[in-house]
């Protein structure tokens, strides 16, 4: 990686991470940021996201940018795939990119624009041609884990032993096992555009549970972290077997981000497996 643009504080920290053990963090006195240059194929299409977390925004916003250049080096158009703003929660960004005719490098630029500064930490950041354009980071559970957890994703609610399994999966060698205590359970923040549709689906195979139900939820969060609204996608109960679940959401007026849930509703607890998540646009 390269920085660039106004004076920045650059450090790899190991206390704000979301995958292995450690991430880019970033303080910068004004707009700039950090940038790669990856070789490309024109008229080509490339699945791009990584996670940001940012800390401290006055103004402006951070944003995921690419440049494309020819064989001579001369700049030949540029698009922004996301903007964040809200503070202090692990945001998945990125999508499906098209390289234009006569592209050769493709430059990322994870970039600040403030003139006031700020302090983000990026992590988990891939680039590859596209195989099936999931949006989710680490959505087939087959990366590493924290605490069990898988990369990407994050635990919530009641106590809850969280392990990656190797016996029960539907996709891959690895899915997330979730023994819940009680409410709760495991979610991913994806930003969003409210211009758009996108289609969601997973799989969840239940391996105990009492009472209620595991839900797929998704609750969708303005630029200041309020949340707008929510929808439940799909309600399961039916034990020891694979249920595909999910459906086409479309975002409401000033959602930036959607967090996706898969959610025990039982106060006794239970035990699921969660794999193959995909989140795409339509």
């Amino acid at each position: 990686m390269g920085k660039y643009g106004a004076y920045g504080d650059y450090q790899l920290t190991t206390s704000t991470v979301t995958s292995g053990k450690q991430s880019q963090r970033l303080t910068m006195t004004g707009t700039g940021g950090i940038y790669q240059d990856v070789a490309v194929s024109g008229n080509t299409l490339y699945d791009l996201n990584g996670r940001i977390n940012i800390s401290s925004l006055q103004s402006g916003a951070v944003k995921l940018v690419v440049n494309y250049f020819d064989s001579s080096g001369k700049a030949i158009s540029g698009l922004a795939v996301t903007e964040l703003s809200t503070l202090n929660v692990w945001t998945t960004f990125g999508g499906t990119i098209k390289t234009p005719t006569g592209a050769v490098v493709a430059r990322i630029h994870i970039h600040m624009d403030s003139s006031s500064g700020g302090i983000f930490v990026v992590d988990m950041v891939n680039f590859k041609k596209t195989t099936d354009g999931n949006m989710l980071g680490n959505g087939d559970f087959e990366a590493s884990q924290i605490g069990g957890v898988a990369d990407g994703w994050g635990k919530y609610g009641a106590y809850g032993d969280y392990q990656l399994t190797t016996s029960t999966v539907t996709s891959g060698t690895q899915a997330q096992k979730i023994g819940m205590t009680g409410i709760g359970g495991l979610y991913q923040e994806v930003a969003v555009s409210a211009e758009s549709s996108y289609t969601l689906s997973g799989r969840i195979n239940i391996v105990n549970l009492l009472s209620e139900k595991v839900k797929l939820i998704v609750n969708y969060y303005d630029s200041s972290g309020r949340m707008i609204s929510g929808v439940t996608l799909a309600e399961v109960s039916v034990l020891n077997i694979w249920t595909t679940v999910g459906g086409t959401i479309k975002p409401p007026m000033g959602a930036v981000s959607a967090r996706v849930h898969f959610h025990m509703t039982s106060s006794s607890g239970g035990t699921f497996v969660v794999d193959k998540v995909e989140f795409k646009k339509s």
